[in-house]
Order: structure tokens, then C-alpha cells, then sequence
């Protein structure tokens, strides 16, 4: 279970360090930067690319990356499958939330990375959509944090 968790969050951090990564390129370069899986997708791997005026693809690539092991990368809140991009003022121009699974399907081994329009993430463990705290001392925190997960996947109550 450690061994897992670990990798998931390693994914998660891979995914949020490349969409950071890519924002900066696109505000230094002022042009817009574009997120794309593999053919084989998210779990597989992505590209990031600057885009010239006319949208087209400005070779070579700003950096790939590759992704190891059993990984699925699902958006869940991008239906229509377009590329993630990146304006020159570091806005998406969609907001997606990536559920991310690791290994054998068993307790601990869900994320779920969310990027707002702002081009900023968010990671909380479970499935998506994200659950948050509504009030008290965790009020917008994951409402499921680690180790308080049920065996079917459940959050427990945000504390009071």
C-alpha cells in the first residue's frame, strides 16, 4: 500500500510540476503553451508545446514526458477531449480535473489532480469530483485526506 501510494502521488506531482512548468513558458515566452497526451494517453505520457500565432506547433517540443508503470490518467471534466492550453497570461483555456489510479484496484490508489481557469492545481486523494470541507477549520480542504478513506472508497465527515 505505501509503495503505491507513493507512486500516486509522484503521478499527481508529475502532472501538477509539468501544467506549473508549462504556464511559466507560456507567460515568459508570451505566446500560447499546449498540453498534449500521448497517442496512447495521459497514463502514457504528454507533450508540451508552444504554439505560433496561427496556432500551429512551434518545433521542437518544450519538454515530453514519459510515465512508467501502471498509470491511468482520466479528465473527467473535459468531455469534448481537446488538448489543455495555456494562455500568454497563464489562464486554461479549460478547467480539467485528472483522475489519476495506480496499480491493482484497492484502497489508496485514486487522486484526483484539479486545474482551475487560473492555470493553478489542486490534488486530493479519492475519486473525482472533489469533495471539500464546507466549514470549520478545513473549510475548501480535501474533505477525504489520507488515511481517512473507507474501504469502499467513502470520505468521512469533514470535522467540525
Amino acid at each position: 500500500d505505501f509503495i503505491v501510494s507513493q507512486k500516486l502521488r509522484a503521478v499527481s506531482s508529475d502532472l501538477s510540476r509539468t501544467v506549473i512548468s508549462a504556464r511559466s513558458e507560456a507567460v515568459k515566452r508570451n505566446r500560447t503553451v499546449e498540453i498534449t497526451p500521448d497517442d496512447e494517453g495521459w497514463g502514457v505520457g504528454w507533450t508540451v508545446n508552444e504554439l505560433d500565432a496561427s496556432s500551429a506547433i512551434v518545433e521542437p517540443p518544450l519538454f515530453t514526458h514519459v510515465q512508467s508503470g501502471d498509470v491511468t490518467i482520466t479528465p473527467t471534466t473535459n468531455p469534448s477531449g481537446q488538448d489543455l492550453r495555456l494562455s500568454p497570461s497563464g489562464r486554461t483555456n479549460v478547467r480539467v480535473n485528472f483522475e489519476i489510479k495506480v496499480g491493482p484496484e484497492q484502497r489508496g490508489t485514486r487522486g484526483c489532480l484539479e486545474l482551475g481557469n487560473d492555470g493553478r492545481s489542486d490534488y486530493c486523494p479519492g475519486a473525482c469530483p472533489v469533495e471539500r470541507c464546507a466549514s470549520g477549520a478545513l473549510e475548501g480542504q480535501c474533505r477525504c485526506p489520507i488515511n481517512r478513506q473507507g474501504e469502499d472508497g467513502t470520505c468521512s465527515p469533514c470535522p467540525t
